[in-house]
């Protein structure tokens, strides 16, 4: 699929499975200059040296790596501390609301600030309205992913880093 589009792919693994010589072997295979590892908050990590040895030839060649989901489940400071990734993804429990929660929009303020003190990208994930996109923007978020900037779709209709494509029949809705 890499060679379909421009840009990069995500991929979320959890923890333990990134250890493993299989994935290893797999994620080496792959153009590492194009691939984010997303990290998943569904486990927790329990040998983070294990982990960093496994990504450390990775990301060597090239590969992002992002904790996701950051705000919930097991995506804890420890990851952004310990794992020194290029990117923490915000989650959507801090995001949805965030026009309107004042206490949403300070945590969503000392993420960014956290990040940005240690040169880390933020994506929020979940962003649905205008409204939170430019809450989350004032605030110092990076990037964003989620309704609000398209649905999920085959590679083939996909457009260029940079561009929205809005759908003809989500167009008609709004008119």
């Amino acid at each position: 699929m890499l060679d379909e589009v421009s840009g990069y792919v995500s991929m979320n693994v959890s923890p333990q499975t990134v250890v493993t010589p299989m994935c290893v072997e797999l994620l080496a295979g792959l153009p590492l200059d194009r691939v984010v590892l997303e990290l998943s908050e569904h486990d927790p990590v329990h040998d983070y040296a294990a982990l960093e040895a496994a990504l450390a030839p990775l990301r060597a060649r090239g590969m992002r790596l992002a904790i996701d989901d950051v705000g919930a489940g097991f995506a804890s400071l420890r990851h952004i501390v310990m794992a020194d990734p290029d990117v923490i993804e915000m989650d959507r429990s801090i995001v949805s609301g965030v026009d309107s929660d004042p206490v949403l929009a300070r945590l969503a303020r000392s993420l960014v600030d956290v990040a940005h003190g240690c040169d880390v990208s933020v994506v929020a994930e979940g962003v649905e309205t205008a409204a939170e996109h430019a809450v989350l923007q004032t605030l110092g978020v990076d990037g964003g992913q989620g309704w609000f900037f398209g649905r999920p779709a085959p590679a083939h209709t996909l457009v260029d880093e940079g561009t929205v494509r809005t759908a003809p029949a989500a167009a008609s809705l709004a008119g």
